[in-house]
């Protein structure tokens, strides 16, 4: 199995590092910090959508039409 091969590497990773007490608090933390961004931001941009306030993903009309020089 792929996961238990995974889970003993990083755990052989582990043992070989040893971390104090505040560098673990303060990783653990860090990677809060990025996880709670990452909920804001898709929160805001799933409200922004459904509002209507931002088109589709999808290319500017003069982009689509394969000639960005005649757009104009």
């Amino acid at each position: 199995m792929k996961h238990s091969h995974a889970t003993a590497l990083q755990r052989r990773a582990e043992d070989l590092v040893c971390w104090t007490v505040s560098e673990r608090i303060r990783f653990l933390w860090y990677r809060l910090c990025l996880t709670v961004q990452q909920i804001v931001y898709a929160n805001g941009r799933m409200m922004e959508w459904e509002m209507g306030l931002t088109p589709p993903d999808r290319p500017p009309p003069a982009a689509r039409s394969g000639n960005a020089l005649n757009a104009g």
